[in-house]
């Protein structure tokens, strides 16, 4: 696949994952995201496309979690704390749900993770297999969420209000901290380890439910104090 197949479909992957994000904390859609989304997808997408056909495989994926924060904080303008929770959450679900298809497809034989990984020039087909699922799923949780109306509310669109650091906000900040250390290094011992997304899909599940858990605690901890 060239750098235009690419470029065609690799952007709804962060489109997908950028709507679960803003659903997930309750962010109402309007031209202000639809279209910074759309440019953020773009960009992330010419990176990843430049980071295979340069070799850097390996550094693909912190590097898109990384920029992926920046964007948050600073193009859709939500405060450092909070666009850290939302892009973690999110970038650990995405991750979770392919490394649970990987092990998925590598235990029923259908594909081996040679087949799977990408190349310098973009996808293989099951590496297009994988992303459509995970785009269905994500893009199916996110209209769930939006129809329940569910969702976490603590997270702030006023950036002018600063942080307060009480006990349920370090106990977040220090939750998100561990899970993605715990989350990086796993990756990194496993990467080129077969078998090794048995393991990275349990560690993401683990760091996700933790991350869901405080993120529950602290989205009634701040219900309670406006009551």
């Amino acid at each position: 696949m060239n750098f235009l197949g690419f470029m065609i479909f690799s952007p709804f992957e962060y489109i997908a994952i950028f709507i679960l994000m803003f659903s997930l904390f309750r962010f109402n859609f309007d031209r202000f995201y639809t279209k910074r989304i759309i440019f953020a997808s773009i960009l992330l997408s010419c990176l990843s496309f430049t980071m295979r056909a340069e070799s850097l495989t390996n550094f693909n994926t912190p590097v898109i979690g990384v920029l992926l924060f920046i964007f948050v904080w600073l193009m859709f303008e939500v405060r450092i704390f909070h666009a850290l929770i939302m892009s973690i959450s999110v970038f650990i679900a995405y991750g979770l749900i392919q490394a649970t298809l990987i092990t998925l497809f590598q235990y029923m034989n259908i594909f081996d993770l040679k087949e799977i990984e990408s190349t310098a020039t973009g996808y293989t087909f099951p590496g297009f297999v994988i992303a459509i699922i995970s785009i269905l799923i994500f893009m199916i949780v996110a209209w769930i969420i939006k129809k329940r109306n569910s969702g976490f509310d603590f997270v702030s669109h006023d950036t002018s209000k600063k942080n307060e650091y009480n006990g349920i906000n370090i106990l977040l900040s220090i939750g998100i901290l561990i899970t993605a250390t715990i989350t990086a290094v796993t990756y990194y011992l496993i990467l080129d380890y077969e078998q090794g997304f048995y393991l990275m899909a349990l560690v993401l599940l683990f760091t996700l439910i933790i991350i869901l858990y405080l993120s529950n605690r602290k989205d009634l901890h701040d219900a309670e104090v406006t009551r």
